[in-house]
Order: structure tokens, then sequence, then C-alpha cells
């Protein structure tokens, strides 16, 4: 244990220590198959900025948690190092005694302060970072968002009428909407999906914001410079291009060499100056770019055209440098006209997102005249449920007519994958079918829960249960709870470990993290001695053994037998 906790202690310093290097590379971005981790490309680009650097052996561990010192100090690198330093400097004595009574660690210390005098929290949230075992407390994604828009000063930009399309939109805090809103609109976080605001935020989820906000912090600003434009990197050698046209054409657009990345564009932002653009590519993977506006050679459809010119929707390829947009070729986005019979993901007052026959999703927005119907009677949007099935007839791209119906399901012996429950008693159901397809439904207060022939609770619901369902497109009229299946066998080594909330990430075989969480009834065991354990055992660097239900990326314990 005081091993780990040294080890822990110089991973503190090396992430607390001005870095002046450039060029970084982490030994843990690819898996065992050599496929990069999602978040690489940025971590890499911030690595290179001298923005952060990875633990003492090597590894930057981009699926680990960001305390909320952490998450200060990652921010304040934002602005120039000289600004931070006096900042502290002039105002160390007024802090002192606070930051002691509140036990804030030494390397945080310059970050913390210079937030507090800049009026990114106040001082009452002092004792918010450190618990009272004198452990740092883990960063939340709604409140990395809060922050990083202080940091920014953009809260001048914050809408007050902001609205988020979440499918958990209701879980966010109000106050914190109009942040991440802004954050959405600007690229650096997703609009859409799941946000799951009171997760930890990630060392990888970390490096991605800070990469794509980077061109419009302070620090960009002074390192502008002899650097290329946006990135406050140093300029790069030109890479030559492999085939040059020995005779170009007077009409084509020429692009500037680099690495080239095609998807769709999924946001596109000109703030101050700056072009931020975000694309999916075919994997389904969301890749952010920035760069000064000014920097980027764009065409559309094959003629030169302006950042402002390029669309949400538009199919692109991206010449980049790391995170650097250097030329960007998009074709625009051609009017839809089709009507097809699919299923209903979602539906808000603005847009429809539809799943076909073939499994493919698409989303299209709503005609201000659109004509709804549900089962046979006028209808408004509102009215439509995930789950329907539906005839969409859809003009220029837009939804014009919309014919749903209910579906009543029954589904026999399905294992539950996964319970999320909302602050409203309501909840999301993950669970697998008899064919093995993964479905989501949800439950509502009208539901009905049985349980050994007795009413039952949300609070029930557990990974791995045998169940029958009832339901009313994705809505669950009745579910009716079994025994839980026998419990599968996983074996891994623990990569990170939480005490205070009883979970411990571990890799598989496979080089999978998964997140294994446990409960006051789990059995933890020295697999060699045979004692009964605790949760403050287990370490970094175990081997353990799990018997267990498996959900959707995670794993629910009964017991837990470790060695070395």
């Amino acid at each position: 244990m005081k091993k780990s906790i040294l080890s822990l202690l110089v991973a503190f310093m090396v992430l607390g220590s001005t870095v002046t290097s450039y060029a970084v590379s982490f030994s843990d971005l690819t898996n065992s198959k050599g496929a990069p981790h999602w978040s690489s490309v940025y971590i890499k680009d911030i690595g290179d900025k001298g923005l952060v650097s990875g633990y003492s052996d090597g590894t930057f561990r981009p699926n680990s948690p960001v305390s909320r010192v952490d998450a200060i100090v990652f921010m304040s690198r934002l602005y120039p190092t000289d600004i931070i330093k006096d900042t502290y400097t002039d105002n160390k004595a007024k802090w002192t005694t606070k930051l002691n009574t509140y036990n804030i660690p030494e390397y945080g210390r310059p970050a913390i302060v210079f937030a507090l005098e800049n009026s990114w929290f106040g001082e009452a949230y002092l004792k918010e970072f450190i618990d009272s075992k004198k452990k740092q407390k883990e960063a939340l994604r709604y409140e990395f968002c809060v922050y990083l828009v202080r940091a920014l000063n953009w809260e001048t930009q914050l809408s007050n009428a902001a609205v988020v399309k979440y499918k958990d939109a209701n879980t966010i805090i109000k106050q914190a909407v109009a942040y991440i809103e802004l954050l959405g609109r600007k690229g650096i976080v997703a609009v859409s999906g799941e946000f799951m605001p009171n997760k930890s935020v990630t060392r990888g989820e970390t490096a991605k914001m800070l990469s794509i906000s980077y061109p419009s912090s302070e620090r960009a600003k002074e390192d502008s410079g002899n650097t290329d434009p946006g990135t406050g990197t140093p300029t790069p050698t030109p890479t030559p291009t492999p085939t040059p046209t020995p005779t170009p054409d007077p009409g084509k657009i020429i692009m500037p060499s680099g690495v080239i990345v095609e998807g769709i564009i999924k946001s596109i932002n000109l703030d101050d100056n700056n072009m931020v653009v975000t694309i999916e590519d075919s994997r389904g993977n969301i890749l952010g770019f920035s760069n000064k506006a000014s920097g980027v050679v764009v065409a559309v459809d094959g003629k030169s055209a302006k950042p402002e010119d390029v669309k949400v929707g538009y199919s692109v390829k991206l010449y980049t440098d790391s995170t650097t947009v250097k030329g960007l070729e998009a074709v625009s986005k051609l009017d839809v006209n089709k009507t097809e019979l699919a299923e209903i993901v979602e539906a808000t007052s603005s847009y429809i997102e539809i799943k076909l026959s073939n499994g493919k999703t698409e989303q299209y927005d709503i005609g201000s005249k659109a004509d709804v119907q549900k089962n046979g009677k006028s209808a408004s949007v509102s009215d439509l449920a995930s789950g329907d099935e539906a005839k969409i007839k859809i003009e220029k791209s837009i939804i014009t007519e919309i014919e749903a119906k209910s579906i009543k399901r029954t589904l026999k012996d399905v294992i539950i994958k996964g319970v999320t429950i909302n602050s409203n008693s309501s909840a999301l159901v993950t669970f697998m079918d008899e064919d093995g397809a993964i479905r989501k439904m949800n439950i509502t207060n009208s539901s009905v829960i049985y349980m050994k022939n007795s009413r039952a609770g949300i609070s029930d619901i557990k990974i791995g249960y045998e169940a029958d369902v009832y339901a009313n497109s994705n809505e669950i009229l009745d579910l009716t709870l079994y025994t839980q299946t026998k419990g599968e066998v996983f074996v891994g080594t623990i990569t990170d470990v939480n005490t205070k909330e009883d979970y411990f990430f571990m890799k598989d075989s496979e080089a999978k993290t998964i997140k294994v969480m446990m409960d006051s009834k789990t059995d933890i065991y020295d697999y060699i001695t045979g004692k009964a354990q605790y949760v403050r055992d287990l370490e970094k660097g175990q081997k353990v053994i799990i018997t267990g239900y498996e959900g959707i990326d995670v794993i629910e314990a009964t017991r837990v037998s470790y060695y070395y």
C-alpha cells in the first residue's frame, strides 16, 4: 500500500510539473491489436503543446477519472505559465490558511488560486476538492463543462434559452444546461446521445475538450507567433506531396499536404476568427479539428469557398496535422426526398431520429406544418414515442408527414444488462432479447413490476435477472422479474480502484477496460490465503477472478478473489 501511495504522489508530481518537451508519446494509447484509443489524436495534440504530461511509467491512462484538483490544473494550462505563477505569488498569503484547512495539495495550489481570483468558483467550493478521508474527489462531466466555459471567459455567450437534446437531459442540473449547450455549439462536446452528467470525466475526454478549445485560449494567443495558425505548436517541416501533379489545372483547388480524414460534418463553429469542425467518420468516431479560419483552404463542390459556406451534414475530406485542419474539401448535402417505413428512436419538437430496416439511423428536421397522425388520429410530435413504427415522408430533407402507431411487444426470457434510474423515478432498462439483440426501454411510474409473484420497484431490477417484458412501443407496461442467471466468471488485471464508491477498472485478456461494481454483499478474498478482505485491500496491478453478472461495459460482482 505504501508503494502505491508513493506511485500516486509521483504521478501527481508529474502532472503538476511544467512541460518543456514536445512530441510526447504514451505507451497505452493502442490496444493489443494495434488499434488506437479514440482519444489518442487529442492526447498527442495537447501533449505536443505541453498542456499535459503522463505518469512516471510512460502511460497516459485515458480511461481513468480526473480529480477536481487535476481538472483545474488542466484548465489552468490554457493560460501562459507566467500568469499563473504571478497570480499565485501575489495572492498566496491571502489563501494559504484556507488551502491548508481544506487540505489542497501543493501541486494544485497555483491553479486553484488562479481560478479563485478569476471567479471560476467561489471560496465555499474549496471544501469540495478533498473528502473527509483526505482523498481527492473526482470531477463530474457537467462540472468540467461549467469550469471550462469560465476558464475560457465564454460566460457572456451563454444562452438564456439553452436547450440540449440528450436522451438523459432531465438528469442535468438546470444551472449547467447553458454551459453544456454552449460547448456543444462550439463542437467541444457531442450534442446527441447520452451525456451522463454525473459520471466522472476521464483523462481522454479531458484531452478532447482541451484540444478543441485550445485555439480560443489565452495561451494560444501568446503562442501565436512563430507557430502554425491556431495550433500553438512549432511550425512543422512541410511534408512533400508524394505524387505532385506536374502541371496543375488552373481551376482546381490545391489542398495542403497532410493526413486525410473523411466523414460527415456534425458541427462547425466560427468564433473569434477560429474554425472548429467536428466530424463523424465511417466507424462512428466523433473527431474534432480546429485552426484559425484564415489558415484553412476551403472548397465546396469543387469550388473555392469560405468557411461559413460549410454546413452540418456535408460529406467532407479534411487535410490535417494532428488535430489542426489545414484544408477542407466538402460535398454539399443533397436534398433527400423519400418515404420510409422506420422505427422512431427519438422525437423532439425540432427533429426526429429514425431507425431503418437495415439498422441504420438517420435524423431529419420537422417542418413547422408537418402532418402528424398516430394510431389513425390527428396528433402532435409530443405524442410520438420511442419505439413507435411510422411511415415518414421526407421532402427536401424535411419531414412533412408522419403516420405512426404504437406497437405492443411481448418479449420472453430477456436478460437485464443495465438500469439507469432517473431523478423523476423513471428508468431506462437495457436488456438482451432471445435473438441476442440489445434493446432499451423506459419504465415510468405507471409501469407494473413483479418479482416472485409480488409487486416490486425499480430498485429491484438488477443486472443478470431473467424477465418477461410487455411494452407499448418502448414504454414498459409490465415487467416480471425471475431469478438471476447463473453468474459468469471473468479474469483480468486491476488498473484503477475507487474505494469510496466501491468499484475498480480492470483489463481483460483482450486488453478491454471494464468497470467492476461491488456492493455490501460482494465477497472479497485473498486468493492465496482464502481470507476475507475489504475493498481497501484491492490495488492496481493485482490479478482478479470475478464471479458476477455482465452488463453493458460493466460487471456487477458477487465475489472477487485477488492475487499478485
